[in-house]
């Protein structure tokens, strides 16, 4: 579902990141707690790379916020049972991706959302030359939604909205995925360039399935 708006005439002055409508209290489904997540973003193409990474993986992913990182994680079970993390500091002051940030939960803080990361990728698109970007978690009909409000530079000012759907996952479902520990490797290989070590191995691949 993506939507656009068009402002004229006036100006939009910052968000302040502890203002919130009764929309943005967002009480969803079967999760059965209200929840508050808004923030302003500040580094959309380095958002937009790690999602774009990702998406090539698979396009159902799960994004995990905390009040310190945000994580986006490949859905155990999409490709092959191969289980991908990647994880981006949220505040801008210590190298994240958020000018500001609010998170609330019921469940430490902790919000995680099903999506479909070719449609989130897309909304960080429009967002990434912006003159602002807003997200947030909003509910519309009953239903879960990442939220773009995207000001745009350009004469009239245009504000752009793009809503995203996600799955709001309850607290029993969120603690099922976490990082595996991997430890401290024993062992650690330079690679060539990983496109030059793709094209040999898609050639090799011709002789036989394993190759020493």
């Amino acid at each position: 579902r993506t939507g656009w708006a068009l402002e004229k005439g006036h100006g939009i002055g910052p968000v302040q990141a502890d203002r919130y409508t009764q929309a943005e209290w967002c009480g969803l489904g079967r999760v059965g707690c209200r929840m508050r997540l808004r923030a302003v973003l500040d580094r959309q193409r380095r958002l937009l790379d790690v999602t774009r990474a990702l998406e090539k993986v698979s396009n159902s992913g799960t994004i995990i916020m905390s009040p310190s990182e945000m994580s986006i994680v490949v859905n155990p079970g999409t490709f092959h049972d191969v289980q991908v993390w990647a994880s981006v500091k949220a505040d801008c002051a210590d190298g994240g991706v958020f000018r500001t940030y609010r998170i609330e939960s019921q469940n430490d803080n902790r919000i995680a959302l099903e999506i479909d990361l070719s449609l989130f990728s897309r909304a960080l698109k429009t967002a990434e030359s912006a003159e602002m970007a807003t997200m947030k978690l909003s509910k519309k009909d009953g239903k879960a939604f990442l939220s773009f409000e995207i000001i745009l530079q350009s004469t009239p000012m245009m504000t752009v909205i793009q809503d995203v759907a996600v799955i709001v996952l309850t607290a029993e479902e969120e603690v099922q995925l976490r990082e595996p520990e991997i430890g401290i490797p024993t062992v650690r290989l330079i690679a060539p360039p990983l496109k030059g070590l793709a094209n040999v191995t898609d050639r090799l691949n011709g002789f036989h399935d394993k190759i020493l």
